[in-house]
């Protein structure tokens, strides 16, 4: 059995698929501390997750204005895929 360890001090930012989502920009919300963006592999719909900009493994490890900015983000996502048009959005066939 193989574990990944994703709290690694080591980790590249190359590799972590954080990293590479918000290089990629594929976001749902963004502030300037904070990203939020959909599950890769959804089981329902709504899924999202929210992280840091910051490439920090450790929550503990973040400053304050980031701990705040990602729960505040958090909130953001609720209300945003509790509005209708969201819904709209993710029912919609890509183009």
């Amino acid at each position: 059995m193989y574990t990944l360890h994703l709290n690694s001090r080591y980790a590249s930012k190359m590799t972590c698929p954080f990293s590479i989502r918000i290089a990629d920009a594929d976001l749902l919300l963004a502030s300037t501390l904070a990203v939020a963006f959909p599950d890769g592999f959804p089981l329902s719909e709504g899924p999202t997750l929210v992280v840091p900009r910051r490439h920090e493994p450790d929550y503990f490890a973040l400053g304050e204005d980031e701990k705040q900015a990602v729960w505040k983000l958090a909130d953001d996502v609720r209300v945003h895929l509790a509005e209708p048009s969201a819904a709209l959005e993710r029912e919609a066939p890509p183009a």
